[in-house]
């Protein structure tokens, strides 16, 4: 198998999670769905299905399989939980099942035990990797709201301390604090958007009102983000649309002014060749951001 990086791994995850969400969906998930615009994605397509679904799908599934390889090569020649590898890729696996695409119950369950067992795991006491216990919390929680909200509820404990252990990462400005720029998250607005993903499905299991008021500052400081880039545009399309889906999750309306006017800062920036640069300037197009796009 060709080596495989992490950046290159949750690259791949992104763009196969795009290939899913955008898949013909007959049942509206409900209001506290981690990921909304995944919702207006498949839901704009549900009257009227295309032509090509199935080498849609039969595109994604290869994806899949090659991506669960990938990860599970990486998982046991390093033989720990690395944020861009099982926790990015746990999201695609609980959501290609969620598609009813194949997913081995072995592949998925391995997965997760990297996530939660092994070295750097949710689970364990060396779980701050690389001086950022908010990454790591925060790629976990994520994969664990969607594991939870789409597969099966035994890892329910686990995604509530996660929560939990969240919360005492937020800041007073309603950001995860603890997630400098290090390589491992694309800073504050990343891991605070993750945080969302998981308050949310924490919400949706226990309606405890804490959770509300967390997604809700979690909100006002990516509100303000936004806002201060109407005086200094930010340079980083990744944080544009961070910054999108992070508001989408907090359940603004896709019609919404802010989120009409991140999204017309997105497509102004695709390039001739459909992609999507990681500067908002422009630039050659990059997987990554291409399929956060």
């Amino acid at each position: 198998m060709r080596p495989t990086t992490p950046i290159t791994i949750a690259a791949l995850s992104v763009a196969i999670a795009g290939m899913l969400f955008a898949q013909t969906s007959s049942a509206k998930p409900p209001v506290s769905t981690a990921l909304p615009c995944g919702d207006v994605v498949a839901n704009s397509f549900a009257a009227s299905p295309r032509k090509h679904d199935d080498s849609v799908r039969a595109s994604a599934q290869k994806g899949l399989n090659f991506l669960t390889e990938a990860t599970l090569a990486w998982q046991k020649s390093n033989d720990c939980m690395g944020c861009h590898v099982q926790g990015v890729t746990g999201e695609a696996l609980a959501v290609g099942r969620h598609h009813q695409y194949e997913v081995a119950d072995q592949d998925i369950d391995a997965v997760f035990t990297g996530i939660l067992s092994l070295p750097g795991g949710l689970r364990r006491a060396d779980q701050i990797m690389h001086s950022e216990k908010g990454a790591s919390l925060a790629f976990g929680g994520a994969s664990l709201a969607r594991y939870d909200k789409w597969v099966d509820e035994k890892y329910g404990d686990d995604l509530m301390k996660v929560a939990s252990d969240l919360l005492a990462e937020q800041g007073e400005t309603g950001e995860i604090v603890k997630a400098a720029n290090r390589g491992i998250a694309k800073g504050p607005l990343q891991v605070t958007y993750q945080a969302i993903q998981t308050w949310q499905q924490a919400y949706g299991r226990s309606a405890d009102d804490r959770w509300l008021t967390a997604i809700a500052k979690a909100e006002g400081y990516i509100q303000q983000q936004v806002q201060g880039w109407r005086k200094t545009p930010t340079a980083d399309l990744q944080h544009v649309n961070y910054a999108l889906l992070g508001l989408l999750a907090a359940g603004i309306g896709a019609n919404e002014k802010v989120a009409v006017r991140l999204r017309d800062t997105l497509l102004a920036a695709q390039q001739k060749d459909g992609g999507f640069p990681e500067a908002t300037t422009g630039g050659t197009s990059s997987p990554l951001a291409t399929g956060q796009t």
